[in-house]
């Protein structure tokens, strides 16, 4: 990665918002805890970048393994092109389970939740699987990883 655009600390957590060498014009974030370094994003603006980061500070509490022993800290999405264009968001825990959210429909279609590639069609409140923007799925993807996945409907 390209050089670092800012840098913001809390809680233990160190963070270096940079350049993005995968995507030009994008930003990535690097969080350093006395246990790991976590590098994940694809910000389309610093202020995207600088938000997310102000974030993870203020969440930095509430990052906790799951009761089965996989474990969600801290919340890490990745992105990458999608098969259809456009971007996906992914994240992984260290045992391998996946959650993701992507456009199946093309980048002018809604975003959809996944979980181990299947897709989520409601999370038991009354979003039917089915949002706006990427950063709404995400949003309801880390609330049912908090859960252990126990409200998600699979297709």
């Amino acid at each position: 990665m390209n050089g670092v655009a800012q840098t913001m600390n809390g809680e233990g957590l160190e963070i270096k918002i940079r350049h993005s060498a995968n995507a030009p014009g994008f930003f990535r974030i690097e969080a350093r805890t006395p246990e790991d370094v976590y590098d994940y994003g694809d910000y389309a603006t610093l202020q995207e970048a600088q938000a997310r980061a102000r974030d993870m500070i203020d969440d930095r509490s509430t990052w906790s393994g799951t009761l089965s022993g996989d474990c969600w800290r801290p919340i890490v999405w990745q992105s990458m092109t999608g098969t259809r264009g456009g971007r996906e968001f992914w994240r992984r825990g260290p045992r391998g389970t996946t959650l993701s959210v992507s456009q199946p429909h093309g980048i002018e279609g809604v975003w959809r939740m996944y979980w181990e590639g299947f897709p989520i069609v409601s999370s038991g409140h009354d979003d039917l699987g089915i949002f706006d923007t990427p950063f709404e799925a995400i949003g309801v993807l880390e609330s049912l990883a908090t859960d252990e996945m126990r409200s998600a409907l699979l297709d």
